[in-house]
């Protein structure tokens, strides 16, 4: 139901060329359109990029981490709290941009395994290795706040299940993400996320900027469309009967 309201919002049937729109969630929904033709699946990415699933995971609320960046000179890493309270917690866009940015320093190798011999990188008494995004003293927890090896890996889950649904749907029509006209991303964590982070840890494909358009809540739209118009809903209608699905599994 969310696909299709976004179907309904974004018009993206009426649209030439190849067009790819993600409503990315718990479950990441992905339609694509070719010359107007429909086809869908669905992605079990989990929860881990709207904040869940991370030891210090939170949604966005005041004193959670959702901006993080690579200070010119040092390379140290910097971070933004909302509402500039004590660090409590990170939210969806502040680990996909932290993950940029360790990535960038060196902090992990290619396959994600955090190096130690990093500045910020210690080991816990469970062996799994963390990096402290903020130290203790700036935090309103009494510790720090680390990203950890497990943390790493549930954001590696997500975007495998993501970039792996986005590679066969492609596929399965003979096309790759470089024949994409345009990617559409919606949802609340798809709004805020920086495109150029997302596409340094590989969740969004490396595809030129000009050709990713953040569309903000358009399954909302789409609904509220549907709800304020018996012909929206018509419509919506005769979408759902030409949209096809592809079983993943």
């Amino acid at each position: 139901s969310d696909l299709l309201a976004v179907a309904l919002a974004t018009r993206i049937d009426r649209k030439p060329g190849v067009r790819l729109a993600l409503d990315i969630g718990t479950n990441t929904e992905l339609l694509l359109s070719v010359e107007g033709r429909l086809f869908s699946c669905s992605t079990a990415s989990g929860p881990a990029l709207e904040g869940a699933a991370l030891r210090f995971g939170a949604v966005a609320a005041a004193g959670v981490v959702d901006r993080v960046w690579l200070n010119p000179g040092d390379s140290s890493i910097g971070y933004r709290t909302i509402r500039g309270k004590p660090a409590i917690g990170i939210c969806g866009s502040g680990i996909v941009e932290a993950l940029a940015c360790m990535a960038q320093a060196g902090i992990f190798n290619a396959s994600g395994r955090i190096q130690a011999g990093n500045p910020g990188v210690s080991e816990g008494p469970d062996g799994d290795r963390r990096f402290t995004l903020v130290p203790a003293h700036a935090t309103g927890l009494g510790e720090d706040l680390t990203i950890s090896q497990h943390d790493v890996r549930a954001i590696q889950l997500a975007k495998g299940a993501i970039r792996g649904g986005m590679a066969t749907l492609l596929a399965e029509h003979g096309l790759t993400v470089d024949d994409l006209d345009e990617l559409l991303v919606a949802g609340a964590f798809g709004n805020h996320i920086e495109v150029e982070s997302a596409q340094a840890i590989g969740l969004y494909p490396a595809i030129p900027r000009e050709r990713i358009r953040q569309i903000g809540n358009a399954a909302g739209t789409g609904a509220g469309l549907m709800l304020l118009s018996t012909v929206e809903r018509q419509m919506a209608e005769e979408l759902s009967e030409q949209i096809s699905y592809l079983e993943l599994a």
